[in-house]
């Protein structure tokens, strides 16, 4: 009989009984519920199995050991009595996902950076060699779990996050995590045999995994691959008995309609590819129409939708929406059991309609209501009620610029608290609090340590200069008073002019994972960019031993990670004194050794031009982000769209046999042709270093050039 051992399904809030639900009838043992949470038992073949077929789970981790540890040597103890040499061998990667709660170990990252350093150093004793870290796609991903002094270290036999069905190929402004989406569909408890509709279906996903779930197409089946296959214990003949064992469970095409509709046609286009690629093509139909126009398919059945709400979509008159939900849902739905899943409790109260139970979820940060309602037939309302609605919205039109501010400020309160709390738990200081989410508000506003930045981004208005400038001091004490920040602490830098106000521009010091910068907020550059604080971790992470080199190092604050880090040697180089002396400002700060960390004031593309491959590897691990570009190409100015090709290859031509280049632009319409570049094997990263605190997802974007050991490229 096969060994049983515990293990542990992640999930999310209020999905954890529908999660137990489904580990039990894939024959799970000794199922018990936490928060976010279900521990259970069984064997390596459920393991697998439950990766494979459970729907609202997010990860399946395995406890390999549990200890005490007070401070930071104990933990580095603990870690190095498991035996890691069972689990990885010195020629693979590793990653360390931390969870920390407690005042034991205050910072995650630091967390696991002493367990990452426990791992290696261990592997490195016994053999000679040292694994690699690689954060986005790790050989083992390690979870390591410290509540209070108690710590629990996983292996995470999912890899990628289960959510990942691989099917989604295009989604939506806002799209709706499918782990999510499917818990929902088990919380509505419709009975997989009878209608079910979408009338603001965006890319379809409640759709999609309500097809999978009816047709017995286990999430699992569309993924290329998990992280158990790459244990050194995988059983792959197992593996794909049970792949084939799902697939036989399949079944055939439905008998009843699943339906799904969204007035913006390359939704429904994006929608329909996820549906082709899930393999239920024939089993959803989409359409483009309005949801007042939208008509039920059959007497009966279920209506599930995810409306727009302020903290997912660039909604303005969110209230107005859920009134002409409810308005649809009264006049044209008669029948249906509808299900509302909204995360503005206020704006659920607009539809009108009372609700049959109200089941509390959270869709990310944002905490969310399920909503039931039970539909009957109601008279239409009669001419004196319409009038009345009529001058109601009326008067919300003349009053829009308040409602506008109203609107911002409570979306940034709530925003603001939410990312307190979530920085306080990582250990983070710096960090973006609002970027963009409202159109009429076109603001990013980031927060250092007491200190407020406000970016202006341009979009087209119909004020004045003069009532553009108001509108800006309007919106600048605005944030001074919900943030409760002096005024003379907000720094606003306006896109039109690049002028900047605020009254105290003296600089100050920052930290961030136990490292101090000096940051100037009334400056061009703010000192430390808070986007690129996972690619700073990242520098640090595997710059052990490393030569380093930082092209286009402006403050230098990736010198000072990868120096943290325990490199060899840096090199940074930037062409204007400016910067350059705030690089070396930056080393002293942290009181690394400027004699082992050179700092050249340089223009890098003459620097990188007198480079000389000739002379053999001379660094291990650059990072290198040249000068944004406008996309306006002028004559004798280089410019990173035509000009990035040569200076990577002049680079890696430069670079060590596994070493790596981490390439970053902010020209989001960068056409990268990684076809053209010799020598070295290159991916995109940028979904892994963008930080959850933005927004825009594309604040930069991110790739990774690995050395291959090949001819040196000419």
């Amino acid at each position: 009989m096969a060994e049983s051992f515990d293990m542990i399904a992640k999930t999310f809030f209020g999905l954890e009984g529908t999660l137990a639900e489904e580990l039990l009838s894939l024959g799970a043992q000794n199922v018990q519920l936490g928060r976010r949470m279900v521990s259970f038992r069984g064997d390596m073949r459920l393991m697998m199995w439950a990766n494979i077929c459970c729907r609202t789970a997010v990860r399946i981790l395995k406890p390999i050991a549990t200890f005490s540890a007070d401070d930071e040597r104990a933990l580095y103890r603990g870690i190095g009595l498991i035996d890691w040499l069972e689990h990885l061998d010195a020629e693979r990667s590793l990653a360390i996902d931390p969870v920390v709660h407690g005042p034991v170990f205050s910072n995650s990252l630091y967390a696991a950076q002493l367990a990452k350093d426990a791992v290696v150093d261990q592997i490195r004793d016994r053999t000679g060699r040292r694994p690699s870290v690689d954060l986005v796609d790790p050989d083992l991903r390690i979870n390591l779990h410290i509540d209070q002094n108690r710590v629990t270290v996983y292996l995470d036999s999912s890899g990628e996050s289960l959510h990942k069905r691989g099917y989604r190929a295009a989604t939506g402004e806002a799209p709706i995590n499918e782990v999510l989406a499917a818990g929902i569909l088990r919380l509505t408890e419709w009975d997989e045999n009878s209608p079910l509709v979408d009338f603001m279906c965006g890319s379809g996903t409640f759709l999609i995994e309500a097809a999978l779930m009816a047709r017995r197409i286990a999430p699992g089946l569309a993924r290329k691959h998990f992280g158990y296959e790459r244990w050194k214990d995988f059983d792959r003949r197992a593996h794909e008995s049970l792949v084939a064992e799902a697939r036989q469970q399949v079944r055939s095409k439905l008998a009843f309609p699943i339906r799904g509709s969204d007035l913006d046609p390359q939704v429904i286009a994006a929608a329909r590819e996820n549906g082709r690629r899930a393999g239920v093509a024939d089993d959803v139909q989409f359409g483009v129409e309005s949801f007042e126009v939208a008509l039920p398919p059959a007497a009966d059945g279920v209506l599930v939708t995810n409306p727009p709400y302020d903290e997912r979509m660039k909604t303005s008159r969110i209230e107005s929406v859920y009134r002409r939900i409810g308005d649809a849902l009264k006049h044209n739905w008669a029948g249906y059991t509808a299900f509302i899943f909204t995360g503005n409790l206020n704006a659920g109260k607009q539809i009108g309609l009372r609700s049959s139970a109200k089941t509390r979820l959270f869709n990310g940060p944002i905490e969310c209501r399920l909503l039931k309602f039970a539909l009957f037939a109601l008279m239409p309302r009669d001419a004196t009620e319409s009038h009345g609605r009529r001058a109601v919205v009326k008067k919300k039109h003349e009053g829009r610029g308040q409602e506008q501010a109203d609107a911002f400020r409570n979306r940034l309160a709530r925003m603001a608290k939410h990312w307190h709390r979530w920085a306080r738990r990582q250990g983070i200081t710096c960090y973006r609090i609002y970027d963009r989410d409202a159109p009429e508000i076109p603001l990013a506003i980031d927060w250092y340590e007491g200190r407020v930045a406000i970016i202006e981004y341009d979009r087209p208005h119909n004020r004045t200069d003069i009532e553009h400038r108001a509108w800006l001091d309007r919106m600048v004490e605005l944030v001074s008073n919900t943030l409760s920040v002096r005024r003379e602490h907000v720094t606003l830098k306006t896109k039109g002019t690049g002028v900047f106000s605020g009254k105290d521009s003296r600089p100050l010091f920052v930290q961030e994972a136990g490292l101090r910068y000096h940051a100037h907020l009334a400056a061009k550059e703010t000192g430390l960019a808070v986007d690129q604080r996972i690619l700073r971790a990242l520098l640090r992470a595997e710059a052990t031993d490393k030569r380093f080199l930082n092209l286009f190092a402006r403050t230098g604050t990736h010198t000072v990670a990868a120096a943290a880090g325990g490199t060899g040697s840096t090199i940074s180089v930037e062409a204007s004194p400016n910067l350059a002396d705030w690089a070396k400002k930056n080393l002293r700060l942290n009181r690394l050794p400027m004699a082992q960390h050179q700092v050249i004031c340089q223009d890098p593309l003459v620097y990188s031009g007198n480079l000389d491959p000739a002379a053999g590897p001379q660094f291990d691990l650059a990072f290198v982000e040249p000068p944004s570009f406008d996309g306006k190409r002028r004559d004798d100015v280089w410019n990173v769209q035509d000009g990035h090709v040569e200076l990577l290859n002049r680079l890696v031509a430069c670079l060590s046999v596994g070493g790596k280049i981490y390439f970053v632009s902010r020209f989001r319409r960068l056409t990268f042709h990684a076809d053209q570049i010799r020598g070295a094997s290159v991916r995109e990263i940028t979904r892994q270093t963008v930080p959850p605190d933005f927004r825009n997802k594309k604040v930069h974007r991110s790739w990774v050039l690995i050395r291959t050991p090949t001819d040196q490229p000419g």
